[in-house]
């Protein structure tokens, strides 16, 4: 697995591209960030940086995996177990509009995505906006995104399925 992040300054035009090898890379979803398509994600959201940053440590503590997903019943979730399964949790988003929750899914179809929770974490402590939008789809990447200085710098993070 890799981390991709494209570091874009608006004010100078410049991009700074940089990969960083975790594990050995499978390739089946492209090399470079410029790939992502985040328009075509079937779901997207975002949530408060501190937030984000409060579930992922949590999750962290008891999980392996950080994963989204939306059942038939249309509600948001990040569920989690332990590995020895006796600790099962979930977080429950009840108001889409809080998160600015967008799906192409029909009510019917679910979607389940998942990473490593070791590959979020350095993004999760390194959170310097506000926000930060996260977009899941069946067949991509799940990618994150913050924007920075009004849009000067745009951070986007990307990793392989657990």
């Amino acid at each position: 697995n890799e981390i991709h992040i494209i570091l874009e300054d608006k004010s100078h035009g410049v991009q700074e591209y940089h990969t960083i090898r975790l594990l050995e890379s499978s390739g089946a979803f492209g090399d470079h960030l410029e790939d992502l398509k985040l328009e075509t994600y079937s779901l997207t959201f975002t949530l408060e940086s501190k937030y984000f940053k409060r579930v992922i440590s949590d999750i962290m503590k008891i999980s392996k995996d950080f994963i989204v997903e939306r059942s038939t019943a249309a509600e948001l979730m990040f569920p989690y177990t332990c590995d020895t399964r006796s600790i099962q949790s979930k977080h429950i988003f009840t108001n889409p509009d809080l998160i600015d929750l967008r799906c192409t899914l029909d009510q019917t179809d679910m979607i389940q995505a998942s990473s490593r929770i070791e590959y979020i974490q350095p993004l999760s402590s390194n959170l310097y906006s506000q926000y930060i939008g996260i977009y899941v789809d069946n067949n991509q990447r799940m990618a994150f995104k913050s924007i920075l200085d009004q849009g000067t710098i745009i951070i986007l993070y990307a990793s392989d399925l657990a």
